[in-house]
Order: C-alpha cells, then sequence, then structure tokens
C-alpha cells in the first residue's frame, strides 16, 4: 500500500482525496476469468459513497439533496482476477458549475500494485423530490478543498 499512496500522492499533491478497499467476489468474473467490465461501475460508486462518507451522504439526503451522475467515463487498462483487492482512490477534480462536480478516480490492483482503471464522473446535485438542480452544498465543497 506504501508503494501505491506514494504513487498518487506525487500526482495528486495537496489534493483532497479519499481511498477505498473493495474485495473481489467470485461471482464477479466473467467467462474469460476475469472481472466482468460491469463491475467496475459499482466498485466506483461505492468508492464515491464512501469518499463522501455515509453521514454526510445521509444528512444530505435527509435535506432532500443528490447527486445524480449524468456522464461517466471509463478507461479499462488492466484486467483484474479473484482474488484481489480494489484500492480506489477518489477525487474531485473540478467544480464545472454552481450545480455540477468533476470526479476522478483510479483503481489498483493491490495484488499487482498496478493501475486497472481510471474514471472520469460528471455529476450534478439535484433536489430529490422536485427533479431540479440544487447548488453543490457547502459541505461538499469543504470536504474536496473548493471553500
Amino acid at each position: 500500500m506504501d508503494k501505491l499512496k506514494e504513487k498518487y500522492k506525487a500526482q495528486l499533491g495537496d489534493t483532497p482525496y479519499s481511498t477505498t478497499n473493495i474485495s473481489i467476489r467470485w461471482e464477479e468474473m466473467d467467462v474469460n476469468g476475469h472481472v466482468n467490465y460491469a463491475n467496475y461501475l459499482s466498485y466506483y460508486s461505492e468508492a464515491r459513497i464512501d469518499a463522501v462518507g455515509q453521514d454526510l451522504f445521509l444528512s444530505l439526503r435527509n435535506e432532500g439533496i443528490g447527486p445524480v451522475i449524468y456522464k461517466a467515463e471509463l478507461d479499462f487498462v488492466k484486467e483484474m482476477f479473484h482474488p484481489d483487492v480494489a484500492h480506489i482512490i477518489t477525487w474531485v477534480d473540478s467544480i464545472i458549475s454552481k450545480t455540477r462536480v468533476s470526479v476522478k478516480q483510479e483503481m489498483y490492483s493491490t495484488n499487482s500494485k498496478e493501475l486497472v482503471s481510471k474514471a472520469k464522473f460528471l455529476a450534478i446535485f439535484m433536489n430529490i423530490e422536485s427533479r431540479r438542480p440544487v447548488r453543490i452544498p457547502e459541505q461538499i465543497k469543504a470536504k474536496f478543498g473548493f471553500e
């Protein structure tokens, strides 16, 4: 893990980031014997929620606010296999507008310590009930270094 931490610390500098580890399950393999591509979306989604934090995420949900992904870009670099652990780094890359953010993520194999996938997600914050955009919550800006 130290090798990975050095790698993304050099890449991100002082940018606030979060790390999440997700164990690869046997059932997530496809007929080719590697992790099926669709599972990467699930791993990234779980890591984004982890980056926000359960308490903050639930607090926003109680206020009727939720992030909605409107664009996803994934690059598959290397295969992942069972057993392994996906080590995911998550950070807010930029604030696009008053209601939208760009989130970047990278996934590493803890077995090989190699990059296996990169992703970029564009999200809009919305009022869950009205389905209308809302300003990015101040708590989110502060957590990810955009005060």
